[in-house]
Order: structure tokens, then sequence, then C-alpha cells
């Protein structure tokens, strides 16, 4: 039998077109299309994992108990449009190499954005 492979990532919102707009501006992702209360979000090469939006009624209440982390060239660029775009800063953290910084989508979904550092 063939192990299975990640397609999608499913994130419930409330908002369902503004968080549509808010995570394919982010990722520079295309909105595919979407069917009652669901939209995909697609890569642009047509290759990778997928995220897709499920509205729901409830509010999200507490921390997710699993997010996503977003790897990047440049920290400070993707930090700027992802605060343009409406997302909010919780935290940064750093280990020798590496660092991350925590945020919040406009509904307070999780998130992370993360870099490697060059060595000093």
């Amino acid at each position: 039998m063939k192990a299975p492979h990640l397609a999608y990532i499913v994130l419930d919102v409330n908002d369902l077109d503004t968080q549509a707009e808010f995570w394919s501006e982010l990722l520079g992702v295309s909105i595919a299309g979407g069917v009652e209360q669901y939209v995909i979000l697609e890569p642009q090469e047509g290759s990778g994992i997928r995220l897709s939006l499920q509205q729901v009624p409830e509010r999200k209440a507490g921390k997710n108990r699993m997010h996503i982390d977003l790897h990047v060239d440049d920290i400070e660029a993707s930090t700027a449009r992802a605060e343009e775009l409406g997302a909010s800063r919780l935290d940064e953290h750093r280990w020798p190499t590496f660092m991350w910084r925590v945020f919040q989508d406009p509904e307070g979904n999780e998130f992370c954005i993360a870099t490697n550092l060059e060595a000093e």
C-alpha cells in the first residue's frame, strides 16, 4: 500500500472572503475556486501543498493546536508584508542560526515566518 501524502492544510475561518484575500496575498497563491463554505488556494506553479479555508460559525478559542510555518529569505520584508495585509506580530524567537516570528492572521489564527541566519 502506498503511504498517504499531505495535499491540503485546512484552516477554519469565519469570514471566508477576507481570509481568502489575506492568505492568497501573503502566500502569493491563486484562489483556485471554492464551493459552499470552502475556498482552495493553490500554488501558481500547480505543485506543493494547498491551503483550504473552511468557513465555520464559531470563533477561534485558545491557541491553535497546529499552525503554518512559512520559510522566507527576507524576514524583514515578509514581516512588513504580513503586517500590511493585517497580521499582528506576537513574538520572536532565535536560535544561533535560525529565527522565527509568531503572528496572528486577521481572525487570530497563529502562524510563523522563519528564516535561516548567516553564521556570524
